[in-house]
């Protein structure tokens, strides 16, 4: 189902880059265990939507990177949108309408990332495309 009528605008607002953290993390554990493994966690959500007289709405969609065990985003990148809808309701309860707007960002923000850490030690780290269908159903969307 289509949900997204046109896109007016998409801006990046707020990016967070920080992979000290990890590098703590795999120093650390690597100097107690050589094969330790970090587990990352990985989320898009959906900050806030608003929505005008005529229609228009604009939302702000974050991807988030941050070591399971930790509160610390090692990497953030917020958008701005700014679209319309053939929906006058723009559920966010309803995950196929998140769904939509990350679609929207997710060239952006693989863009933006695999440029940021090719130039680091963690080149290798990808993400699967499409990777919030995979969440279970009793994942927050």
């Amino acid at each position: 189902m289509k949900l997204i009528k046109s896109i007016d605008s998409i801006s990046p607002i707020e990016l967070v880059f920080n992979l000290n953290k990890l590098d703590e993390k795999l120093s650390t554990n690597t100097e107690v265990a050589p094969n330790t493994e970090v587990e990352i966690k990985i989320g898009m959500t959906v900050e806030e939507l608003k929505q005008d007289d005529l229609g228009n709405f604009r939302a702000i969609v974050a991807f988030l990177l941050r070591i399971s065990d930790e509160d610390e985003n090692l990497f953030k990148l917020s958008h701005q949108i700014d679209f319309t809808s053939l929906k006058e309701n723009f559920n966010l309860k309803d995950k196929e309408y998140n769904f939509a707007l990350f679609e929207i960002v997710e060239p952006y923000v693989r863009y933006r990332l695999n440029e940021l850490i090719s130039q680091t030690k963690f080149s290798s780290l990808e993400i699967p495309y499409r990777f919030w269908e995979m969440a279970g159903d009793d994942s927050k969307v």
